[in-house]
């Protein structure tokens, strides 16, 4: 099953809570919760649990983040949500390697022995491990996709910016080879990777994302592009609304 993520991007929790309720009304299956873009103090009073899975995301400046917080703060920060109930965490592939710290803090916080069963049905929190270029493909797809099956993540991600539609196909042969190892996520970041969006669901993905455009449902486009159905209207609040067909809506955070 691929879930239909939805980060939330907010400054303050009372923005966040607003966000997250909007976001489930229009369908998301997972939200990522972007603690590094929380004002100072707010990543320590989360908002109140989701009627949906919760993804925590500390994300490192160096690799997209809103903040320069060193690795520890953002494991302390991670640990605190899935105290609060995160079901999923995100941690940079590189950070974990480089601090035992921050690894000791987010083990201790989300234990690593994995239960059974897929990663959307466990009952213990589950570890991404990722890696994010922003330049495009990174240089060594290889070896880097080697370390990350070899980690200690339960699923694993990439993602990184493309500049022209080819830049797409790393990011689905990653998707295609998961079928044989961990459940993964696997994005092109900008206009020209939307399709790694939109066809996540067919090659497997753990999950896609599509950012929340308040008021346009663009999630409900989204989860119709996801679920591959023809129709192109969906009921919402009980009458029957367009959705729109702009790819901007899929370009959320990743």
């Amino acid at each position: 099953m691929t879930l239909l993520a939805v980060p939330i991007a907010a400054g303050t929790i009372a923005e966040a809570e607003r966000m997250i309720r909007q976001a489930e009304a229009d369908g998301a299956e997972l939200i990522e919760l972007r603690l590094d873009l929380l004002a100072e103090g707010s990543a320590e009073s989360l908002p109140s649990k989701s009627a949906v899975p919760m993804l925590a995301t500390c994300r490192d400046k160096s690799e997209g983040g809103g903040a320069e917080l060193d690795d520890g703060i953002r494991a302390g920060r991670v640990a605190y949500a899935v105290a609060a109930g995160a079901r999923f965490v995100d941690f940079e592939l590189s950070a974990w390697d480089r601090t035992p710290e921050a690894r000791e803090v987010i083990r201790r916080a989300a234990p690593l022995a994995a239960s059974p069963g897929p990663p959307a049905a466990r009952v213990a929190p589950a570890l991404i491990l990722s890696a994010h270029s922003f330049s495009g493909p990174p240089a060594h797809p290889e070896a880097l996709l080697d370390a990350l099956q070899r980690s200690a993540a339960q699923i694993v991600k990439l993602a990184y910016h493309a500049e022209r539609i080819t830049d797409c196909f790393l990011a689905l042969d990653v998707l295609h080879a998961s079928a044989g190892g961990k459940p993964a996520v696997a994005l092109a970041m900008g206009e020209a990777g939307v399709m790694t969006r939109l066809v996540a669901k067919k090659l497997g993905a753990f999950c896609t994302f599509a950012a929340l455009d308040e008021g346009r449902g663009a999630l409900l486009f989204a989860r119709q592009k996801v679920d591959g159905g023809a129709n192109a209207q969906r009921h919402r609040r009980g009458q029957v609304v367009p959705m729109p067909v702009d790819p901007q809506l899929l370009l959320g955070s990743a």
